[in-house]
This record gives C-alpha cells, sequence and structure tokens, in this order.
C-alpha cells in the first residue's frame, strides 16, 4: 500500500477490534484478537491502516479493501460471529 507502519498498541477495548487516530498517526487493537483466527487479524489490520488514506467508511475505502483484500467481507463476517467484549477470558 505504500504506507509506513504507524506506532501501534495492543490494549482492552470494551466496544471495538481496533482504531486508528489519523491525525496522530497511531493504530490500537484490541488484545482480545488473539482469539479470532489470524485471517480476521490480517482483515482488522488492514482496515485500520486504510483509515490513514481514508478516514471514513466511503466508497474509496472500500474499493481499497476489495482491492488489497478481495475477501474482507467474509473475514469481516467471522470477526463479527465473535466475542471480543469478555476480557475474564484472559484472567
Amino acid at each position: 500500500m505504500g504506507l509506513d507502519a504507524p506506532p501501534w498498541r495492543i490494549c482492552w477495548l470494551k466496544r471495538k477490534s481496533g482504531s486508528c487516530n489519523p491525525r496522530a498517526l497511531r493504530l490500537q487493537f484490541n488484545l482480545a484478537l488473539v482469539k479470532v483466527p489470524s485471517g480476521c487479524i490480517e482483515c482488522m489490520v488492514l482496515h485500520e491502516l486504510l483509515h490513514l488514506v481514508d478516514a471514513s467508511h466511503g466508497e474509496r475505502f472500500i474499493e481499497a479493501l476489495d482491492t488489497h483484500m478481495p475477501d474482507w467481507r467474509e473475514r469481516r463476517a467471522q470477526l463479527n460471529a465473535q466475542s471480543l467484549t469478555d476480557a475474564q477470558d484472559y484472567s
């Protein structure tokens, strides 16, 4: 994609799988992603990286997902089927 990897961190996120702050060039990912298949994690990383190019979920964003990961919809559905909100699984 021609992007330099920005700083990122892994932490507990109560309601999200990940997030991107395009202004600060910072990514964060939910520690609970360790529970999901690696393909879902790849999809999440691509999703957040693309927010550095397009902060919205608009047409340009979707086109970029289609270009870089044609099966992203299936991966997203698999990710959305997982419960990532229960931190007790790791205590």
